[in-house]
């Protein structure tokens, strides 16, 4: 959002002063759990200032299920995502990356190592 205002101020002579103030508010999106199931299978890359970019698959998308929860709030479900072999990201926030969704900053937690591959399974919770 992009909203221009003209402020103007009287000064002690009575002269007045027009200021122009811009002010520019980055929309949050947030991905919804449709978009994210359309999502299944595509890669998405997960990086930080210390990590270099980590591509990730993402594997499945889970609904949670609505408990006691006001009609106006937003799905919560989460994500699963594995990485590529060899490469372990720590419990922690980053930016998740995608062609069509754009990027969110987002908590992942590792919750699956699977030694045959050598890979890690993360997780990511919306609510």
């Amino acid at each position: 959002m992009l909203l221009r205002m003209k402020v103007q101020k009287r000064t002690a002579d009575c002269t007045k002063n027009t200021v122009t103030m811009t002010i520019i508010e980055e929309k949050r999106s947030m991905w919804t759990p449709t978009q994210a199931k359309q999502a299944i299978g595509q890669t998405f890359t997960l990086s930080s200032d210390s990590l270099p970019p980590h591509p990730l698959i993402l594997e499945n998308v889970t609904l949670s299920e609505r408990r006691n929860t006001p009609s106006h709030f937003r799905e919560a479900f989460s994500m699963l995502l594995t990485g590529t072999k060899g490469r372990y990201c720590p419990q922690g926030t980053y930016r998740l990356e995608h062609a069509t969704l754009g990027t969110l900053e987002v908590f992942i937690v590792p919750i699956a190592h699977h030694a045959e591959r050598d890979e890690y399974t993360y997780e990511l919770i919306f609510n």
